[in-house]
């Protein structure tokens, strides 16, 4: 079960109307974010420029396009929940307001 103490922090971000999504990467150089780019903006100092592109950061873990084993342990999420959300948003496109309210219920 997701931690209530990042939860409720998303949840307000994802409706904040701050957020501009994107697809694909957690986060990109025009500051587009993916439903867990947004998550993890919550921590400081999250964000690396990535040497090899031009395109997107990368975390502190090195990851570019999902949560890191060690996020989702400290998140209380599962693999298969991170899954569900890559899809909302990439696939499915859902807006922040949708996958907010599939969190808000699911997770």
């Amino acid at each position: 079960m997701m931690k209530q103490e990042y939860k409720a922090q998303w949840l307000s971000d994802l409706r904040s109307g701050n957020y501009t999504q994107g697809t694909g990467v957690l986060r990109t150089y025009d500051d587009k974010f993916c439903c867990l780019g947004v998550l993890l903006d919550q921590e400081d100092n999250i964000w690396m420029k990535d040497e090899d592109n031009d395109y997107y950061y990368k975390t502190k873990t090195g990851d570019e396009t999902g949560l890191s084993e060690k996020d989702l342990q400290r998140y209380g999420m599962t693999f298969s929940e991170m899954d569900i959300l890559i899809t909302k948003n990439d696939v499915d496109k859902c807006t922040f307001k949708e996958i907010a309210d599939w969190i808000e219920a699911c997770l």
